[in-house]
């Protein structure tokens, strides 16, 4: 009997505690729309930071050829800061031909950031020049409208990504660059390459209109095979004059990603390390208004023998579902208003032009957010220790 009592004081208790939740859910619908709002906005800001991270690393690790090989001047962190000369060349040549390598293609760049003002503000762009005879054969630039520039002329061909941030740069229009005049013959891809966000040019031309006549900042080799890819890279890293660096163009892209993934985490880290605070103390506030307005129901539960621990375990319930409710909500504000779109990144030296997309891990880090961080506010709340003391 006793049990059949105790049996129908918990179903009691449990249906009071469901109707209270209601009750409250009723009268006070802000609170909850309040709670929610917070939650939402928290996750929507660390769904866009790792929305941020993915699109910088998907743009770089997506660069480059793993079978081109990427030689630029010994301690050189990048392109833009490598200088070699046209002996150099000719050395790098003849120290590949000393090993046998008598019949590769030496591709030779160079890179200028150049400063263009659109509407008002500056904005810095790469315009590489290469070597006339690779654009003209086999080369990574997909033309998908209009055509290859022509060599004997002050042509260029744009990236898709340059034109989206520089509308000016169309089939057929004449821009300004470096004190000259260009006229814009192509638009091309290259499946999301970095280099989307260049204009490309050939190599003379370029250093003529900046004035470097004799200088290149890379020299590109495209392999045969993966085979012959490590025997160069060996080729360059045993040479006793240290002259040269060799790496992978994948490889070397991968790594110019690191150090703006760094900072981008460092920003992510610092947002999160402001906004999980300040949210679990809103929530807190908003429980503990919510808690002290169900007190006297509360006790009445404790008193007909309803233990706390269910009590807590419901607040839990109801703290959860509603960061399920926020988690969905940023979910669908940031797969409707901000996947598919693209910002530009000013990197200092150039503006590079990223596509926000939303990823199955996108997600479940939101939801995992969110139903972290709402119980773990409930867990805080001390109102309901006073209620049993």
């Amino acid at each position: 009997m006793m049990a059949v009592a105790y049996t129908d004081k918990r179903s009691a208790g449990f249906g009071l505690l469901g109707k209270l939740h209601l009750r409250m859910l009723r009268q006070q619908p802000q609170m909850d729309i309040l709670a929610l709002v917070l939650l939402a906005i928290v996750c929507g800001l660390i769904g866009l930071g790792l929305m941020l991270s993915a699109a910088i690393d998907h743009v770089f690790e997506s660069s480059g050829d793993p079978e081109t090989v990427l030689i630029m001047a010994h301690g050189s962190h990048g392109e833009a800061e490598s200088f070699m000369n046209t002996q150099s060349a000719a050395r790098l040549r003849a120290l590949l031909s000393a090993e046998g390598l008598t019949a590769l293609a030496y591709d030779r760049q160079l890179v200028m950031s150049t400063s263009i003002v659109e509407k008002g503000v500056q904005k810095f762009l790469f315009v590489r020049g290469m070597t006339p005879e690779i654009s003209q054969g086999a080369q990574p630039y997909h033309i998908v409208e209009g055509e290859m520039f022509d060599s004997r002329f002050n042509q260029i061909i744009v990236g898709r990504a340059t034109q989206r941030a520089f509308p000016a740069f169309q089939v057929g229009s004449d821009v300004e660059l470096a004190n000259k005049t260009w006229l814009v013959t192509g638009i091309f891809e290259m499946g999301g390459d970095i280099r989307e966000n260049e204009v490309v040019a050939d190599l003379q031309r370029v250093q003529a209109a900046y004035g470097a006549e004799d200088f290149l900042n890379t020299v590109r080799i495209k392999a045969a095979d993966e085979g012959q890819v490590e025997r160069i890279l060996d080729i360059i890293s045993s040479d006793e004059t240290n002259e040269f660096t060799a790496m992978t163009e994948n490889e070397y892209f991968i790594k110019q990603s690191l150090s703006i993934s760094k900072s981008v985490s460092n920003l992510q880290m610092l947002v999160m390390g402001l906004m999980i605070p300040t949210a679990l103390l809103g929530l807190l506030s908003i429980q503990r208004i919510q808690r002290t307005n169900m007190m006297d129901e509360l006790r009445m539960l404790n008193f007909i023998g309803f233990q706390s621990r269910n009590i807590e375990l419901s607040l839990l319930v109801r703290s959860t579902l509603i960061g399920v409710a926020a988690a969905c909500v940023a979910s669908l504000i940031l797969s409707v208003g901000i996947a598919g779109r693209s910002l530009e990144l000013d990197l200092s030296f150039q503006i590079v032009d990223i596509q926000f997309t939303v990823s199955p891990w996108i997600y479940g880090s939101i939801l995992l957010g969110a139903v972290v961080i709402a119980p773990l506010a409930s867990l805080m709340s001390s109102v309901i220790k006073e209620i049993y003391q």
